[in-house]
């Protein structure tokens, strides 16, 4: 996208503009059509490009000013904002507005990124999904979203999309429901609790413990 949108200040004084990596885009503008909803938590240039495909589309943003950058770049470039919703709270008080009810056919997690925000967008969001709906988790360099998309990875409810960038992880709904399980029908879970017994075991010498009599 040429000249995107400027929409955040996070230092003083300076607008700048951010978003996904340019492979994200194309995949995003190569699946987007009109008929589907979508939502996002954050803003950036991945709003200005659900606008420009017209999906019916729920933003989850708490800044004010942001909105109103986004608004007037969209105003600017001709980009209608009639099928967007702006909800402009914290995604974890957002869920329980109505523009966050129903299912969804695509979400993007790309709001907060300190630890747990992350793993709170995808209990609330990753459950409105349809089964084949698509998830993307964004900026998997931080270990508060890469340990969510390892944990994708090796979940049976869900199928990774090894096509786009390392930044960025995609995921297939393959069964519908909550996305909670107790820890031990979650096999990344059980992978990282043996891990943490082993190195247990290997500190005090012991024998064998807990989990792998469980499981072994």
């Amino acid at each position: 996208m040429n000249n995107p949108p400027k929409v955040h200040e996070w230092t003083e004084g300076e607008i700048t503009a951010s978003g996904l990596p340019d492979r994200t885009f194309l995949y995003l503008d190569e699946i987007l059509t009109p008929d589907m909803r979508t939502l996002e938590t954050g803003m950036g240039i991945s709003t200005a490009l659900f606008a420009m495909k017209g999906t019916n589309h729920v933003c989850i943003n708490p800044e004010e000013s942001e909105k109103q950058r986004l608004s007037t770049y969209c105003r600017e470039h001709g980009l209608s904002l009639g099928k967007m919703e702006f909800v402009l709270k914290t995604s974890d008080l957002a869920v329980l507005d109505k523009e966050c009810e129903g299912e969804f056919d695509l979400v993007l997690i790309d709001g907060g990124h300190g630890f747990p925000t992350p793993m709170i967008d995808f209990h609330y969001y990753a459950s409105k999904l349809k089964v084949g709906g698509i998830l993307l988790l964004d900026d998997t360099q931080l270990w508060s979203v890469k340990v969510l998309e390892e944990f994708l990875k090796e979940s049976e409810d869900w199928e990774y999309d090894a096509t786009l960038p390392n930044k960025t992880g995609v995921f297939k709904r393959k069964t519908s429901g909550p996305v909670t399980k107790e820890w031990c029908f979650q096999p990344y879970v059980i992978k990282k609790t043996k891990e943490l017994e082993q190195a247990s075991v290997n500190s005090s010498s012991s024998k064998k413990g807990w989990l792998s009599k469980i499981f072994d």
